[in-house]
């Protein structure tokens, strides 16, 4: 009975340590008058299938302007382009910062990926706004450029200013773009659903958001432990702590089943981003022989 109650203390110690560390991608000392001063900017499978209803949303208070989505996120992240949000991030010349969603919504006749980034609140006309990829190694400007960020570590937490600098040197003028207030009201025609975060609208079937709920992107460490590990119990308390131990080192270097860069592509058994770029540059032929054809 001692032996269990130990070796039970031991497997609680693992966990706690395997969970200290994860993947989340926390933004801190977020300047703003309406955000807390965290938000986790990471979106789990049934919150990228559509737009949430923040306070903004609800009441109308929202910035909507247009953008190209770049055709490797949606190759390399969309995961058969059921996906369409992508968090968004604008900034006013005095640090003041906005928090919005990318909603892609199309590809246009020029063969263009496309979206609406819908920002909460009215940014300065001088503001700049990027979008952000799942796992915060890349932001976009509007034009779809893309640009690598460099120390994440240091735009999470926003040190000596990082994080309103990149925004300000990198991202689009909100002044240059134009409007399209009336997008919103065809998002609140979508199916609205309740999920674990808030509700949100979806252009996806009832049935469908329930499938992607269930998936594990194992994003966390606790999530890649539940999704791989074997956890079995042994009656030698250090041996048991050592098999959580070994099984957190494995979660540790697991790739995701998330919708990001560093998953794998199981279409290939090859690193998404690779596949992406892959398609991203065939998407480029096509384009390119439209456009001499069209000559």
């Amino acid at each position: 009975m001692k032996n269990t109650a130990k070796v039970f203390s031991l497997l609680i110690l693992a966990f706690i340590i395997c969970s200290c560390t994860s993947n989340r991608m926390m933004m801190k000392n977020i300047n703003s008058d309406i955000y807390p001063k965290e938000i986790d900017f990471l979106l789990e499978p049934d919150q990228s299938v559509g737009v949430s209803e923040t306070p903004a949303v609800k009441t109308g208070k929202v910035t909507i302007t247009k953008g190209i989505v770049r055709e490797r996120l949606i190759a390399g992240e969309g995961f058969l382009n059921m996906r369409i949000i992508w968090k968004v991030l604008a900034v006013n010349p005095d640090g003041r910062e906005f928090i919005g969603q990318m909603v892609f919504y199309g590809i246009n006749e020029d063969l263009y990926f496309f979206g609406y980034p819908i920002i909460d609140g009215i940014p300065d006309k001088d503001a700049k706004v990027i979008y952000l990829s799942t796992l915060g190694q890349f932001a976009y400007d509007l034009s779809g450029k893309e640009i690598p960020i460099s120390d994440l570590g240091k735009f999470q937490d926003n040190k000596n200013g990082f994080r309103t600098k990149f925004v300000l040197q990198n991202g689009t003028r909100i002044g240059d773009m134009k409007k399209y207030p009336e997008f919103l009201s065809t998002i609140k025609r979508w199916n609205k659903y309740q999920t674990r975060k808030g509700i949100i609208y979806s252009p996806i079937k009832e049935d469908e958001l329930k499938k992607i709920a269930r998936i594990n992107p194992k994003y966390s460490y606790g999530q890649t432990l539940i999704a791989e590990s074997d956890l079995s119990l042994t009656l030698n308390p250090i041996g048991t702590i050592i098999g959580v131990g070994l099984d957190c080192i494995d979660a540790m270097n697991s790739q995701s089943d998330g919708w990001d860069f560093s998953s794998k592509d199981d279409r290939n058994k090859r690193n998404a981003r690779v596949s992406a770029i892959q398609t991203e540059y065939l998407i480029n032929l096509m384009r390119n022989l439209k456009t001499k054809q069209s000559r």
